[in-house]
């Protein structure tokens, strides 16, 4: 009896360690833009900003993207990156802060890659901005339609995405 007692708490004991260690592994910055952004704008509501802390007015933050926009930014824990939301909330922007931490641009590669396949999404002028980049507008299947831009500087290092609601519909 007293063996069984002490496996099973030897057991949960592993449990605990095992859903701790995978709810500690930080999530990249794409998997951030993905689902704080992108996701609940395609579903035409506004981007996920539950459990982020206190927002403060956009900074001067290192790449210069966001010259002009009023909104605002907000810290993500566990990554050197930032999410910026516009006030009117027809933006939203996520920003890799320094060269540390995974390389979520393959990531956003292969879902641009899928959603060009599927036809969600097409092409739209190209940006000469970084080393890697796309630039997909949303088709018919949503309105207002939506532009959906990612860009790395480094290949792949300092990566930044950002989605935006337009008035673009044919």
């Amino acid at each position: 009896m007293i063996r069984r007692e002490a496996m099973t708490r030897m057991l949960a004991a592993a449990g605990m360690c095992l859903v701790m260690t995978g709810a500690a592994q930080a999530k990249s910055v794409w998997d951030v833009f993905h689902d704080r952004c992108l996701v609940p704008m395609e579903g035409v509501t506004g981007p996920d900003l539950t459990g982020l802390p206190d927002p403060r007015a956009i900074s001067e933050e290192p790449l210069g993207l966001m010259s002009g926009m009023v909104g605002r930014e907000y810290v993500i824990e566990g990554l050197p990156a930032i999410l910026v939301v516009t006030d009117d909330g027809l933006t939203c922007m996520v920003i890799q802060t320094d060269s540390q931490g995974v390389d979520s641009f393959a990531a956003a590669e292969a879902w641009a890659d899928n959603s060009r396949t599927s036809g969600r999404y097409e092409d739209i002028a190209a940006i000469q901005m970084g080393v890697r980049n796309f630039n997909l507008g949303s088709t018919e299947w949503r309105e207002p339609r939506l532009d959906v831009f990612g860009a790395s500087r480094d290949d792949g290092e300092r990566p930044f995405f950002y989605v935006v609601e337009t008035d673009l519909e044919v």
